[in-house]
Order: structure tokens, then C-alpha cells, then sequence
């Protein structure tokens, strides 16, 4: 899709998707078994001109919020792009931020449409008087005698998205699209603390991202990511993205395999053109994000596939990429040279004794400037603090600058001592401890036990021990303790908006 010759053109999302298709405007693959359904022109159109028919019915003016419920399937990208088209703002509403996160979105960010399927609508129906902004629901995949007639007190419609679809164009409605400083998106992050922090990006933030690239790909995928390996052997892609959880899964699963048997090169080109073909076999290009991926796995991916493999760092506040590797770079350990479209620096953080004095690599905060940051507007739904007063963006993350290249020292932040507090409300727990490692995914927790209420249990359980170390070992012991603070962690998740992640192993101690 990305055509440098023309980025000229390509002010907007919208001009983004039409200058490379002028006779189809899209094309959408959608996997059936191992058959390929294309979407075309008449029918991709339709779709976009009956969701604003239908959008202009409940009087939704250009800049209103639409969002979106559901997880990646070919109507996403419709109401996506029916909403560059027509000046809306779509907002992406994630289920794994949990319920209580949805409603607060539709409420902050005032939203009056809302498109999902049958499993999101149980949901939204849940807290109905609690949106009063939401004025209509789209259910996509949803059966039309199964979809619920609300009372009209309720200023609510409940549509099926292919009863939209099936309405009579009585009049098209010509585009209307933005212009480059106008609100394409609001992406909400789960933060650190409280409640989803919403990031403003136009459609110049979202363009300038792709602004040098030269050449791009037809993405394709099916609802069920179950079977993501199955369509990589249909599709046989020849550039592959993802993320280091993924990449880590394909490492332990093969150097578990053929650790132990001897060196042979026959051998070799067997087993790596194996593991080749667990994405198709053609791959020639490997992409990572997200979080860091270890050197290890980044050396595996190269030498078993046989191809270059990169890569880079990047956040929501910056429409994506800040830093990635070349094309040509195969060293590994570190997140590549600056994207061309911003600016970057480190700033001193002292209390973490972070310094850009700091020998042999200056170490610091990372902050980002350039026009791809997020909104500048003052809204209600940005939050400014995050940019100082010269426009640098302060990520949050500390990185180094090693020679030639800039290396990333700390992923995705989150607030241990959240965490803390949230487990420390267990009536077994009187202390604990949580830690991360930015190269795992899981968290990890030692704790330390309320010696009384322990015994207490254990009496009533009939559990005989010599002492607090014993009783502590003892199995049932352990289950109960684990069970009580994965109530408490699943009780807090509704509640803060945060994901707390169980992990691998507690370790009980003694209190002294």
C-alpha cells in the first residue's frame, strides 16, 4: 500500500488508503479453511456508506467518537476506514482491560457509537444506564432474531451489522474527510496506576510514522489466533512481526527438541529447514516489539531461519515507532537508530542514579520529540503533563546510548507497588515483594506470612507442624495462601483497570 512516489498526496489516513487503490478501494483477506475471500469494491463502499447513513441517522456530526469493540476482523477495518472517511474518531475498546475500563472509556471519551460483537454486547447491556453518550449499537457476526429490542425510553438502537449492511442506499452520501490536524484516534493504555489514559493521535501522527516507508504487504488473519501456525503454512509470508512472547514460545520449543543430540550438517539443514517451515518457509524478514527480546533469541531467529531479523521500540504516545534496527545491522542486544521522523535525548533521572555522565554509556530517561507525538490540543481527554514546555515527551522508559546505537534498559512499566498493595490485603500476607525482569513476561512475588492467622488456619485445618518454617513448606499450606491472593488479584482487577499476572512461583518465608 505505501507508495513513496505519491506520499505527497498522503495527508490523511483516508488518502492514505485510496492513492494505491483507485479502481478497488481495498482489499481484505479473510481465511476460510485454506480458501481465500476477497472483498471488493462494491461491497467494501457499501459498508462505508451504510455506516454513515446509519451513524447521520443518530446524529452523529464529524468528530464524533465510534468505537469499537471487538478483537481484529475484516468489519475493524471497515469501520475504521468509515470513519477516516467521514470525519468520525474511532476508539479501540480492549476487553482485556476489563470491564469497568470499557465503561470509563465510553464515558471519558463521550462515545456515541459502538460496534461489537454478541460476547461485547452482554457486556455493554450489563451497565446500559451508566453510558448515557452510547446512542447506538452495531453487533457484528450477531443473529437478527437473537438481537435485543430495547425500550424506546432508552434513546438506544441495537442494529445487526448485516442488517446495516442490507438497508437500501437511498442516497449516498459523498465523503467528507479531515484534514491532517484532525482527530483520528483515541488509544487508551492501561497506565501504571488508576484509571486508562487516553492518547490522542491526528491523522499527521499517524501518516508521518509511514512517510518512508517504500513498500508494504496485504495483511491477512482469521478470528481464531489458535491456529495462527496453520495459516502461516497457507500463507507462507515472507515478513513476519511480532512480539517476544511468541518468539520466545519457538526458541524453548525447539532448543528443548534438539538439546542433547550431536552437531552434523545434515542434520542442521534439516532441523532448521523444520523450523522454517513452522511459518511457511519463506520468511526473509523477521520483526520484534513490544518488549525487548533477549540476544539469545534474537541470534536463534537469524541463524535458524536463515533471514535478518530486527528490532525496535516504540509506545501509543508516538503513533508507534521511536527507534529501530537497519536493515543491515546483525548485531543484537539493542533497539536500533532513531525513526527519522522524530527526535531523541535522555534526561537525568537522579533518585535512580540515571545519569547522561554515566561511563562507559550515558544512561537517562528517554524523551521524544517530533510531529508524530500525540495531540497537542488541550482536551479534556489528554494529559499533559507527560510533555515538558520545549514539547519533549518523557517516556517513562530508561535507555542507553552505546556507541553508534541506542539500547532499551526497561520495558513496559508497571507499578510494583500497586501490586503490593492489592496482595498485601490478603489475610495471610504481612509483607511482600514483587519483581519483574523487563526479557519475562510473568511477575514474580515473595511474601512474607501473618504468622497468627496462618496458625489460626492451620489449626482449624488440623495441620501439625514443629514451626512456622515447616508449616510454611507444607503443600495445602501453600495452595490456600495462593489461592487467597489470586482472589485478592482477580477481586482488584475489576476495580484498578490492571492486569495482575500470576506468576511462576511464591515463595513463602518466615516472619521475623
Amino acid at each position: 500500500m505505501f507508495l513513496s512516489e505519491k506520499i505527497d498526496e498522503v495527508v490523511i489516513f483516508l488518502n492514505f488508503l485510496a492513492v494505491d487503490i483507485r479502481q478497488v478501494l481495498f482489499q481484505i483477506t479473510n481465511i476460510l479453511g485454506h480458501e481465500f475471500e476477497m472483498m471488493e469494491q462494491l461491497e467494501s463502499t457499501n459498508g462505508l456508506h451504510m455506516e454513515k447513513q446509519v451513524l447521520r441517522d443518530q446524529q452523529l456530526v464529524q468528530g464524533s467518537c465510534v468505537g469499537l469493540y471487538f478483537i481484529n476482523r475484516t468489519e475493524w477495518l471497515i469501520v475504521d476506514h468509515a470513519c477516516s472517511a467521514y470525519s468520525f474518531i474511532w476508539v479501540p475498546l480492549y476487553d482485556t482491560l476489563g470491564p469497568n475500563a470499557v465503561k470509563y472509556i465510553l464515558n471519558h471519551a463521550s462515545i456515541h457509537a459502538v460496534f461489537g460483537v454478541p460476547q461485547t454486547l452482554d457486556t455493554l447491556l450489563k451497565f446500559l444506564s451508566e453510558i448515557p453518550s452510547v446512542r447506538l449499537i452495531v453487533v457484528v457476526g450477531g443473529v437478527d432474531n437473537q438481537i435485543p429490542t430495547l425500550p424506546s425510553t432508552t434513546g438506544l438502537e441495537v442494529i445487526s451489522y448485516s442488517k446495516l449492511l442490507s438497508q437500501e442506499l437511498a442516497s449516498l452520501q459523498p465523503f467528507c474527510p479531515p484534514k491532517p490536524d484532525d482527530i483520528a484516534t483515541i488509544m487508551y493504555t492501561s497506565g501504571t496506576t488508576g484509571t486508562p489514559k487516553g492518547v490522542v493521535l491526528t491523522h499527521a501522527n499517524l501518516i508521518v510514522n509511514v512517510a518512508g516507508a517504500t513498500y508494504g504487504i496485504i495483511v491477512s488473519f482469521r478470528s481464531d489466533h489458535l491456529k495462527l501456525l496453520e495459516d502461516m503454512t497457507v500463507l507462507k509470508p515472507t515478513i513476519f512481526c511480532s512480539v517476544p512472547r511468541l518468539y520466545n514460545k519457538l526458541y524453548a520449543g525447539f532448543t528443548l527438541n534438539i538439546s542433547g543430540k550431536k552437531s552434523s550438517p545434515m542434520w542442521d539443514r534439516l532441523v532448521f529447514n523444520k523450523i522454517k517451515a513452522t511459518l511457511g518457509g519463506r520468511v526473509r524478514y523477521m520483526v520484534s516489539g513490544a518488549s525487548p527480546l533477549s540476544p539469545e533469541v534474537m541470534d536463534f531467529l537469524r541463524v535458524c531461519f536463515g533471514c535478518q531479523a530486527v528490532e525496535g521500540h516504540g509506545m501509543t504516545q508516538t503513533s508507534c515507532v521511536i527507534s529501530n534496527m537497519d536493515e543491515h545491522d546483525f548485531l543484537s542486544g539493542h533497539i536500533g537508530a532513531p525513526n527519522p521522523a522524530c527526535e531523541i535525548k535522555l534526561v537525568d533521572v537522579p533518585e535512580m542514579n540515571y545519569t547522561t555522565d554515566d561511563q562507559p554509556y550515558p544512561r537517562g530517561e528517554i524523551c521524544i520529540r517530533g510531529p508524530q507525538l500525540y495531540f497537542k490540543a488541550t482536551i479534556k481527554i489528554i494529559r499533559r503533563e507527560a510533555i515538558d514546555e520545549d514539547g519533549w515527551l518523557h517516556t517513562g522508559d530508561i535507555g542507553l546510548w552505546k556507541k553508534n546505537i541506542f539500547k532499551l534498559a526497561q520495558g513496559e512499566y508497571k507499578a510494583p507497588e500497586k501490586i503490593e498493595n492489592v496482595y498485601a490485603t490478603s489475610k495471610f500476607i504481612a509483607q511482600n515483594f514483587v519483581y519483574g525482569d523487563s526479557l519475562n513476561s510473568s511477575l514474580v512475588a515473595v511474601v512474607s506470612v501473618e504468622q497468627e492467622m496462618l496458625k489460626v488456619w492451620a489449626a482449624a485445618q488440623g495441620i501439625k507442624y514443629e514451626d512456622l518454617q515447616q508449616l510454611c513448606t507444607n503443600q495445602r499450606v501453600r495452595a490456600a495462601v495462593l489461592a487467597d491472593v489470586d482472589d485478592v488479584g482477580r477481586a482488584a482487577q475489576s476495580e484498578f483497570s490492571m492486569q495482575l499476572e500470576r506468576s511462576y512461583g511464591r515463595v513463602l518465608v518466615e516472619q521475623t
